[in-house]
């Protein structure tokens, strides 16, 4: 994801909607990495797993050559824009509608437990609203979730 150590971007960058183009850039990767692989799997937890499905919705997919085979998810939010009570505290929520940012705990790979207090602008609160719920992509997709 854009913004992480060694991913290039900024953290207080990010968006849901960044984080749906890694994906995408992610299976292409494989897709040319593993050029005789027959299946691609993608399997997503909490806010992956609606990232999972938006991507399979995504008309970017759909005319897509490099499909996953077969997508897995677990703990899927149905609705991702308010949804955002369950990632950020109030006081968060506010600080991005009043100040444009937040301030967050980030665990980076090797911090032995000890997070980074990191910026993070209010682009990614607003990518929340950018999504269909996970039951209405689900039925676009015909999948059961």
């Amino acid at each position: 994801s854009r913004g992480i150590p060694g991913s290039g971007g900024e953290f207080h960058e990010k968006t849901l909607t960044d984080d749906l183009d890694d994906l995408h850039d992610t299976v292409v990767a494989i897709r040319q990495h593993y050029p005789n692989a027959s299946d691609v799997v993608l399997c997503g937890l909490s806010t992956g797993a609606f990232l999972t499905l938006a991507y399979l919705d995504s008309t970017r997919s759909s005319s897509c050559s490099i499909l996953p085979t077969c997508a897995i998810v677990f703990a899927c939010v149905d609705d991702i824009p308010t949804s955002k009570v369950l990632d950020f505290t109030p006081k968060q929520i506010s600080d991005m509608n009043k100040k444009g940012f937040c301030t967050t705990d980030f665990y980076p790979v090797g911090c032995n437990g000890v997070p980074e207090r990191k910026r993070l602008d209010v682009g990614y609160l607003r990518s929340y609203d950018k999504f269909w719920g996970a039951t209405t992509m689900a039925q676009r997709i015909k999948t059961p979730v």
